[in-house]
């Protein structure tokens, strides 16, 4: 197998998470570029609290999407349908790192929404479906569930957390973020083998 590309990043505050999923918006046309025909399949790593649906928040947020944005833990899968009208994907949007002050989550959000007029239809149609695996007993009830279907169609973008409770059971990851807890907030490592480094740096700009 090839050695995956990867990046590092320092998440110094949860503003700067948030920030990782507006920029994963950022990327989306060039990521699904490269998955015609199928979904783009990303894997979210990290413990606990680690900032993996605040990730997802950010990512949702930047689509332009203003519902409550929660971990699936007990329902396994969150589906958002984004329409012509719905999937914008935003061209200019804050950039909360060069922000001074320590900005709480609902106000960041609300500058996402807030500041979310400039855009490229890019992507009319499109589907993202969050899961969470944390409570899966037994990576057999994936099949049960119908997890093929989730990766069957395009444009598709499916965010896996614990992608580990479903080992045998989901596609190979087109993109790894981990988040890890430290001292000074979190670090990042973004890989894959499908995109090059100079498509991930995308995802890692103005963190900090």
């Amino acid at each position: 197998m090839p050695t995956p590309n990867a990046l590092y990043a320092s998440l110094p505050e949860e503003k700067a998470t948030l920030q990782l999923g507006v920029n994963l918006a950022r990327a989306l046309p060039a990521l699904l570029s490269h998955t015609q025909g199928r979904a783009l399949c990303l894997y979210l790593e990290g413990d606990l609290g680690a900032g993996k649906t605040t990730l997802t928040r950010g990512f949702l947020r930047a689509l332009n999407y203003v519902g409550t944005v929660k971990s699936p833990t007990y329902t396994l899968v969150e589906s958002y349908a984004f329409t012509h009208e719905m999937a914008k994907l935003v061209a200019t949007l804050p950039d909360f790192s060069a922000d001074s002050a320590d900005l709480a989550a609902a106000s960041i959000e609300a500058q996402i929404c807030g500041q979310a007029a400039s855009v490229h239809e890019t992507v009319p149609q499109l589907q993202v479906y969050h899961f969470d695996l944390y409570r899966l007993a037994d990576p057999e009830e994936l099949e049960l569930m119908g997890i093929r279907d989730y990766f069957a169609h395009a444009p598709c973008v499916c965010l896996i957390e614990w992608p580990d409770k479903g080992e045998g059971f989901l596609p190979d990851s087109d993109l790894v973020i981990k988040l890890e807890h430290q001292s000074t907030g979190r670090m990042l490592t973004v890989s894959s083998v499908l995109f090059s480094t100079a498509e991930l740096a995308l995802l890692t700009a103005n963190l900090v």
